[in-house]
C-alpha cells in the first residue's frame, strides 16, 4: 500500500549534514512514509555514505546534473506514492516528532493544504531560523523570526507559505498547480509556489511543535554572491507572476525595495550580484507575465489578508505574537 507521506530530499554536495538528516527521519514516530533522495549530481561521495548509515530504505534518484532545489523536487514529486509530500532540506534535522506533527495537523485542517514547521538554528537552538515565510505587500519576502530569540509560539497559526525546508504539501494541490517553478532554480521557490497555491483557493499554517534544527545555505553559502543573485531575480519574477491585479499598485513600492536591497548588498560588497539578479529579474517579467495563473474567485481579496502589511514588519521581522 502506498504511505500517507513522501519525504523528499534534494541533496548537493551536503556532506556530513546528510546522513544526520536520514538519522533523524528514520527515527520519526510517524512511520508511515518513504524517502526519496534526489541527488544533483555531487561529487562529495555524501549520498552513498549517508544511504548505507540509514536504517530505512532509501530510493535514490541520479539527477545527472544538479537540477536546482525546484527542479530536484519535482523530480522526486513525480515518482512520490504518497498523498503528501514532505520536502525536507538534507541540513534539517527533525525531531522525532516532527511527522507526526504534521500529519496530524492535516488531518485536523483539511482546508489547509501547506503546512511548515519550526526551524531552529543548528548551532543554537535558542535561536530560530524560521517561523514560516512571510510576504509583505509591498513585494518582500523573508522567513519570520530568523535568528531572533526562540519565544512561545501559538500552536497552530497561519502564514503566507512554508519554507520548504521542511514543510508538508498535499500531493494533488502541487501537481494541480504545476509543482514548483524549475526556471527559479533556488531561493523564493517555496513562497511562489505558496502564492500560487493560495491564488488556488488554498490556506497554509504553521505547526509550532514540529521542529527542525536547520543549518542553512549549507550547500550556496549564507549570504553569498549566489544568494543574493537568486533571491533579487526570484522575487522580481514571483511579483510579475503571481501577484493579482488589485494589488498592481504595489509594483514601484517592490521596485523601491529592491534598490534597497541592492544598497545593502554593496555594504557586503555583493552589489555585482544584486544587480545582475535585479537586471535579469526585470529581464524575464515578460515570460512571467505569460504564465499567470488563474486565481479562483475570492482568491485575491484572501490573499491580499494573507500578507503582511505593516511597515514596521520590514524592519521587525520576528515571529507571530503568541
Amino acid at each position: 500500500m502506498a504511505p500517507t507521506v513522501s519525504v523528499v530530499i534534494v541533496a548537493y554536495q551536503s556532506g556530513p549534514h546528510l546522513t544526520r538528516c536520514l538519522q533523524a527521519l528514520a527515527a520519526q514516530t510517524f512511520q508511515d512514509f518513504e524517502t526519496i533522495l534526489v541527488d544533483n549530481a555531487s561529487t562529495d561521495g555524501a549520498v552513498a555514505a549517508a544511504v548505507a548509515a540509514c536504517p530505512r530504505p532509501v530510493t535514490v534518484i541520479d539527477a545527472g546534473r544538479n537540477l536546482g532545489f525546484a527542479a530536484g523536487n519535482n523530480r522526486g514529486i513525480a515518482v512520490a506514492t504518497g498523498r503528501w509530500i514532505a520536502t525536507l532540506n538534507p541540513d534539517a534535522f527533525a525531531e522525532h516528532t516532527w511527522l507526526a506533527q504534521l500529519v496530524a495537523a492535516s488531518t485536523t485542517y483539511p482546508d489547509a493544504v501547506m503546512f511548515g514547521s519550526t526551524q531552529l538554528d543548528a548551532e543554537d537552538p535558542s535561536r530560530f531560523d524560521g517561523v514560516g515565510d512571510v510576504w509583505h505587500g509591498f513585494g518582500l519576502a523573508w522567513r519570520a523570526g530568523y535568528g531572533k530569540p526562540r519565544a512561545p509560539l501559538p500552536a497552530v497559526y497561519e502564514t503566507f507559505s512554508p519554507c520548504a525546508a521542511a514543510a508538508l504539501w498535499q500531493r494533488d494541490a502541487l501537481i494541480a498547480v504545476g509543482g514548483f517553478e524549475e526556471q527559479f532554480f533556488c531561493y523564493t521557490e517555496d513562497v511562489e509556489l505558496g502564492f500560487r497555491l493560495r491564488l488556488a483557493g488554498w490556506r497554509c499554517l504553521q505547526v509550532s511543535d514540529a521542529i527542525v534544527h536547520h543549518v542553512g545555505s549549507a550547500s550556496t553559502g549564507k549570504r553569498s554572491h549566489f544568494a543574493i543573485y537568486h533571491g533579487m531575480r526570484n522575487l522580481t519574477w514571483t511579483v510579475a507572476k503571481c501577484l493579482p491585479a488589485r494589488l498592481a499598485w504595489t509594483v514601484p513600492l517592490h521596485l523601491g525595495l529592491q534598490l534597497v536591497q541592492v544598497l545593502l548588498a554593496a555594504r557586503r560588497g555583493m552589489i555585482g550580484a544584486a544587480l545582475k539578479g535585479l537586471w535579469h529579474g526585470l529581464c524575464g517579467v515578460p515570460s512571467m507575465l505569460r504564465q499567470r495563473p488563474k486565481a479562483v474567485p475570492g482568491a485575491a481579496r484572501a490573499v491580499a489578508a494573507a500578507m503582511t502589511w505593516r511597515i514596521s514588519a520590514l524592519v521587525e521581522r520576528g515571529p507571530p505574537p503568541p
